[in-house]
Formats: C-alpha cells, sequence, structure tokens
C-alpha cells in the first residue's frame, strides 16, 4: 500500500508544480519525506538480558542488544528501499524535493510527531488493504486511522 501513497505524492507534486510556477527555476516547488517507522518491540527489563543464540555467529549475546541490531538492520533496509524510491521519484517529479528518514518508535505516535515537528501540509499515508470480513471488523488500519484521527493537517489513505 506505501507504492500508491508514493504514486499518489508524486502525481500531487506534480500537479503542484504545474499550478505554482516557481520564479527560480532551480528552487523546488514541493518537497516529500519518505517515512518509515520501525515499530518498536517492547520487553520487559527480566527479560532484555536473556541469552539468544545468533545464526549466523553461533555466539551468545543479550536479548536487547540483539534486538538492537534487528532494529539497524531494518533501519538500513528500509532506508536502501527508500533511497530506491528517492531516484525513482527524482526521474518522475525533477522539480520536487525528496528527502528520506527512517526512526524507530510506535509507528502512528512518531508520523505525527515527524509531521507536527517538520510541519507538512498534508500526510499520504498507505493503509494495511484488508479484504473480506476481516475488514468489516477493522476498517483501515490501526496505524492510518490514528493517523487521520490525530494528525492536525489533512490526511489521505491510499489503499
Amino acid at each position: 500500500m506505501a507504492d500508491k501513497a508514493f504514486e499518489y505524492a508524486i502525481d500531487l507534486a506534480n500537479v503542484n508544480s504545474l499550478k505554482r510556477p516557481s520564479m527560480d527555476s532551480h528552487e523546488p516547488k514541493t518537497e516529500i519525506l519518505l517515512l518509515h517507522v520501525v515499530p518498536e518491540i517492547p520487553i520487559a527489563n527480566l527479560i532484555s538480558e536473556l541469552p539468544v543464540r545468533k545464526k549466523r555467529s553461533k555466539g551468545l549475546v543479550n536479548l536487547s542488544d540483539y534486538i538492537r541490531e534487528l532494529y539497524q538492520q531494518m533501519e538500513e533496509g528500509m532506508r536502501e528501499i527508500l533511497e530506491n524510491k528517492k531516484r525513482e521519484c527524482m526521474v518522475k517529479a525533477p522539480s520536487t524535493q525528496i528527502r528520506v528518514l527512517t526512526v524507530v518508535g510506535s509507528p502512528a505516535n512518531k508520523i505525527i510527531e515527524i509531521a507536527n515537528d517538520e510541519k507538512v501540509d498534508m500526510i499520504i499515508i498507505g493503509s494495511n488493504g484488508l479484504k473480506g470480513i476481516s475488514k468489516l471488523f477493522r476498517g483501515l488500519g490501526m496505524v492510518a486511522r490514528t493517523v487521520s484521527e490525530r494528525a492536525s493537517c489533512p490526511v489521505v489513505i491510499t489503499r
């Protein structure tokens, strides 16, 4: 669903650049912030020091170190994916400035916090795309719904 949100953002950026010609042709008319939040896994202090076996090295490491390493790998992987999206956007919407940001935390809370800090004009977010009977019970995805309810700017939810 994030791909549809990305395409929508590019289309909107292109429309915006046509409607608002800039005096300086080198100045970006629209900025897109590609954000990914790696969900934080809460672990109790009691189990954070438990030893776990790492598959690659076969060595033991405590759980908190193992999770920290997993977060780092997830952030790096998503940053690489977002950088590829950024390059794609530079071709599709050359007059748009693109920034990439990956963070760890509660997805809805982090999205709202960053939107407020960055003073964004609009949030474009993908829904989880539930189908069938599960859609009746859950409706929108929890993150998309929470963001749409708590954000101080307009929110577009793509499916």
